[in-house]
């Protein structure tokens, strides 16, 4: 591939990369004055970029696409889209025909454009997707042909955006037509063959065709997830729509969201326009689209009739997802207002009015607007003197936000400081001084600190008040990853013993090594700072156990069906046998053992187990795997050909002997 510019050495990690690269390094490591180049990712973009290098690209480019990469990776960070889109437009001036820059550029353009929903922004990607098709061989590689197929796609939505022929239609048809025999992906091609039958009904009703304008409504209608937002965009339609009464068409077209609803009025304008009979449902489109002449011209319909349930659910509509405007009007036109709507308001004028109608704001109320995430009505119900520590249904207001973890919302609600009874900074510590956490992580997981971070600070909004406490919080969360890292942080922290060690029917945080007698049978989540030796066998009851293991395990049997995971060395005197789907199993040392046996159960560890017998797949057993099985096992290790579940199960609660050689 060719290109215009050359450079002679390799990137630094320094304050020329671009910032949202050096705001990705920094969140990672949690420092801005020093150490942050030795971030989790920064060795791994150092390696990208030499491995970009020797296969052939130029320093300079190879760098940008790694930089571009780091930013989509994190594209939460200093508008991680947007960057991305800086730097690759900078490699695209370097390297004009380098396919993957080109491939790349489109891709995170298209995702930009979704991001903002600003279709303007995909006219960017005209040069890149012209580059590809005329540049890129396809038959090179399989992602050769994706990145043509892509363009192809790219190009042929950009001419239609701007179609004013029905045989410029037909062109983008044609180039979907090659992405879909490319690529063979059906989505593409009904993309375009929707677009361009929209585009063509467009285009009639701009000649004078009203039906061309129908049948384009009619389109977006059947199609609520159809991609006609350009053609719906268009101002003359906006202008045949507003002409009809739909006064706030220009602000809806450009929602993505409404275009099914925005549709739907238009259709049913028409149709009512003609005689056609009242549809309740469209009824309620309108009320969603703020349309108030909408709302009149169905209210005034002879066909339409409303109970007093379905005017108090058009009233909870217009309250919840409608406007101030559409509330009014149909509280004038005999949709009686009750107590029940400020439980359901989602504005704070909507909010107001009601209050001026003598309704009054309650906890239930102020609950609802919690668990919305609705904080200018939080704000405004709190104003009112709505008590927060009221409960409503069981729960009060801040005992809501603090399950959520939403320091803002608590800080609404709350005119004292957030605190956490338990200090974790002891989490953070341990991250800054042993960066081999994330190198050892069974998963190989390089984004734990990010995801850490947020989990303790979820936390301290919740109250968590003891280690035991957090490792519910951690389970109910569904962070079981994560939970590895506080196991190694706390066995660093705290001193062996200050936890106890009893493993009762409960979240238990355990610091320091244990040993127990008998089996381990539990169906809570367990962390472990320290090691785990079991004389019996260990076995998780129930899918939604967690077992977390700072060091290694030993036991005579391992049967486990929940989050399993282990940081050293795991070690069966007979089987290790994990079932259901739901599960992990992951081991970041040497798994051993007499036999190794998953049945639809995943299983991760670094190196191949050591052991005699490994079944990787019991779902699918060939016949050499059965005849090992019931070598190993006996006959009733299995059940009508598949694997026996209860056999393991039972025989390691029950301390039986399973591996018979």
């Amino acid at each position: 591939m060719g290109s215009k510019a050359r450079t002679t050495s390799l990137p630094t990690i320094d304050d020329s990369l671009h910032p949202g690269v050096l705001a990705a390094f920094q969140f990672e490591q949690r420092s801005k004055k020093s150490g942050w180049y030795t971030s989790p990712i920064a060795a791994p973009f150092k390696s990208a970029v030499q491995a970009r290098v020797k296969r052939g690209d130029t320093p300079q480019v190879a760098s940008l696409l790694s930089q571009a990469e780091v930013c989509l990776d994190h594209s939460y960070l200093a508008g991680g889209y947007g960057a991305a889109v800086e730097i690759l437009e900078q490699a695209h001036e370097i390297a004009t025909e380098h396919f993957e820059v080109q491939y790349l550029l489109i891709w995170t353009l298209e995702r930009l454009a979704v991001e903002v929903q600003d279709i303007a922004i995909t006219s960017r990607m005209r040069l890149p997707a012209a580059n590809l098709i005329e540049h890129c061989d396809p038959s090179a590689s399989d992602k050769h042909r994706r990145a043509v197929a892509f363009a192809c796609y790219a190009t042929a939505s950009l001419i239609l955006n701007n179609a004013n022929s029905d045989s410029e239609a037909d062109k983008a048809l044609a180039l979907g037509k090659k992405a879909h025999e490319l690529r063979g992906d059906a989505k593409f091609l009904e993309t375009i063959e929707t677009r361009c039958l929209g585009r063509k009904a467009l285009l009639r009703g701009i000649a004078g065709d009203a039906e061309g304008f129908e049948e384009l409504g009619q389109a977006v209608r059947n199609f609520s997830e159809s991609p006609l937002g350009p053609e719906v965009m268009h101002p003359t339609f906006v202008a045949y729509l507003r002409e009809r009464g739909l006064k706030k068409a220009d602000a809806y077209v450009n929602a993505y969201g409404w275009r099914g609803v925005l549709g739907r009025a238009a259709l049913a304008r028409t149709q009512l326009a003609k005689g056609a009979s009242a549809d309740s449902s469209d009824f309620e489109s309108f009320i969603k689209l703020g349309d108030v002449a909408g709302i009149e011209l169905y209210l005034k319909h002879s066909d339409f009739r409303a109970s007093s349930s379905e005017k108090e659910d058009f009233l909870k509509t217009s309250v919840s997802e409608g406007t101030l405007a559409t509330t009014e009007f149909l509280v004038e036109h005999g949709f009686p207002p009750y107590q029940g709507l400020m439980n359901h308001v989602t504005r704070v004028d909507i909010a107001q009015y009601l209050k001026d109608q003598g309704f009054v704001a309650n906890a239930e109320a102020l609950t609802s607007s919690v668990r919305g995430g609705y904080r200018e009505v939080v704000r405004f119900f709190v104003s009112l003197g709505v008590d927060p520590n009221k409960k409503a249904k069981g729960k009060s207001a801040v005992d809501m936000a603090r399950k959520a973890g939403d320091k803002e919302l608590l800080e609404i609600l709350s005119s004292e400081p957030v605190t956490l009874g338990l200090d974790l900074s002891f989490v953070r510590k341990a991250l800054k001084s042993n960066v081999s956490f994330y190198k050892k992580h069974p998963l190989g997981n390089h984004d734990l600190a990010i995801q850490v971070e947020h989990l303790v600070e979820a936390a301290k909004v919740r109250g968590v008040e003891s280690l035991d406490e957090l490792v519910a919080f951690i389970f109910d969360q569904g962070q079981h990853d994560v939970a590895w890292v506080f196991a190694h942080a706390a066995a660093e922290h705290f001193t062996s013993g200050e936890v106890h060690k009893s493993v009762s029917n409960k979240a238990a945080f355990i610091i320091g090594d244990v040993r127990l007698e008998g089996n381990l049978d539990f169906s809570h989540p367990i962390i472990i700072a320290g090691d785990l030796r079991v004389t019996g066998s260990i076995i998780d009851g129930e899918p939604d156990s967690m077992l977390i293991v700072s060091g290694k395990v030993e036991a005579r049997n391992i049967v486990s069906d929940g989050s399993f995971f282990v940081a050293g060395d795991m070690t069966a005197d007979e089987v290790i046998f994990g079932h259901y789907n739901h599960g992990t199993l992951a081991v970041g040392g040497r798994v051993k053992g007499r036999a190794v046996v998953m049945d639809d159960h995943h299983f991760e560890c670094k190196a191949k187990p050591e052991t005699a017998l490994f079944v990787a797949d019991a779902r699918q057993l060939e016949d050499k795997e059965r005849e090992a099985l019931v070598k190993a096992f006996g006959d009733e290790c299995l059940a009508d050909d598949y694997i026996n579940d209860r056999f393991f199960i039972d025989g390691a609660r029950q301390g039986k002997t399973l591996f018979r050689g």
